[in-house]
């Protein structure tokens, strides 16, 4: 998850846990007065409901959490990277298929410092091989490669 989607994330988590907070003091209010007096039947059936919105809540967050975590990615970043010389580098990046046994993950780009991965669910441990290359615009142009191997489990 980059940190623009990290940030939303939490702004949204944070939404629901202020929501949910108020309705627990709805419903201590509520519980404390049906206990200690007699409940009619109208205080009964608010108390049910508010119990029902806060576990609603509860599990919308549990859903946003598992749709996080299924739709996983990783930032990958070059951002720094300088040729020695002072020349330009164009930097590309690749799955490297053969290396790895994680297959359906995705590059959100090939070129420019900076790539996400998008890495599939999958049933068992595996390992993905991302290689960067770096070329500076010299004569001759040179080369130079890095390879990042993650470790992706279920």
């Amino acid at each position: 998850m980059n940190s623009f989607a990290w940030d939303k994330f939490r702004k949204q988590q944070a939404t629901e846990r202020e929501q949910l907070q108020r309705l627990l003091s709805g419903i201590h209010g509520l519980l404390a007065r049906c206990l200690t007096t007699a409940s009619t039947e109208i205080e009964l059936s608010a108390l049910a409901a508010l119990l029902h919105s806060f576990y609603t809540g509860v599990e919308n967050i549990f859903k946003r959490v598992a749709v996080e975590l299924d739709s996983a990615s990783v930032l990958l970043s070059a951002e720094g990277t300088t040729d020695p010389n002072g020349n330009s580098v164009r930097a590309t990046w690749w799955i490297y298929p053969e290396a790895g046994n994680i297959s359906g993950a995705t590059l959100t780009a090939t070129n420019g410092l900076r790539t996400e991965i998008h890495l599939p669910q999958i049933k068992k441990t595996g390992k993905l091989h991302v290689i960067l290359q770096v070329e500076d615009d010299g004569e001759p142009p040179l080369f130079a490669y890095r390879r990042a191997i993650i470790e992706v489990g279920p």
